[in-house]
């Protein structure tokens, strides 16, 4: 009766995301055969959306799947303590990513000897990194600590803050500082054109991404920003 439901969840589930795969390409459609600015903004965030949401679905299908192949009750009471530690601790990381908490080595720019001293610090997580330097005396002292500059642990709390938006990674969080985006609420507030031409612009120069993010995912980016504004550290 369970597999049963969970084949149920799974073809209603695919059956969704191709439907939002159908919105989105003909959005993008709508997009290049052009129009006036404010409907391809608008367009761009609807986009953005829907696209967030196709993740969602995407990530739902996937534990549906795991779930599906979960072993049965008695096979599982002959499995060794080792796997079962291993499966606690692959789920607490996969948690974490889920809120947008990394390892601080993920974090571009941050040198050896800096790890090496955040770990002493029990700085281990791009969330240890934000609850340990905010406020502007917090991060002083923290880059005194580090033996760094404050300038440059600001922008690694930056971009440790903007890796909690859905489908952000390490280097546009790091193109996005360059660009001038210092906050989530800070990315909340621009436009989807301006933000691409200004990442477009500073990527030229600097080459940090092989290819900048599309308008479509830099509408979701900032459609996720806006409930991610309230840090909760202690989540």
């Amino acid at each position: 009766m369970g597999m049963t439901y969970l084949m149920g969840e799974i073809v209603v589930i695919l059956a969704i995301s191709c439907a939002i795969g159908f919105l989105v390409g003909w959005g993008c459609r709508q997009m290049m055969s052009g129009g006036d600015g404010g409907r391809e903004q608008e367009l761009s965030l609807q986009l953005g959306r829907i696209e967030a949401e196709r993740n969602e679905l995407q990530a739902r299908l996937k534990r549906l799947q795991a779930m599906g192949g979960q072993p049965t009750e008695a096979a599982a009471s002959q499995s060794s303590a080792v796997p079962a530690a291993a499966a606690v601790t692959k789920n607490v990381g996969e948690s974490r990513q889920m809120r947008g908490e990394y390892r601080v080595a993920d974090l571009p720019g941050v040198n050896d000897k800096a790890l090496h001293m955040m770990r002493d610090l029990g700085i281990r997580t791009t969330y240890d990194l934000l609850r340990e330097s905010e406020g502007e005396s917090k991060l002083r002292l923290l880059s005194t600590a580090l033996e760094q500059e404050n300038d440059q642990v600001r922008e690694w709390r930056t971009m440790a803050d903007l890796l909690r938006v859905p489908g952000m990674d390490g280097k546009h969080a790091r193109l996005l500082v360059t660009a001038g985006v210092m906050s989530v609420d800070s990315l909340h507030d621009r436009q989807v054109e301006d933000l691409h031409n200004q990442l477009e612009s500073a990527n030229s120069e600097l080459q940090l991404v092989r290819s900048v993010a599309d308008r479509v995912t830099i509408a979701s980016w900032i459609s996720y920003a806006s409930p991610l504004s309230q840090l909760d550290l202690d989540a």
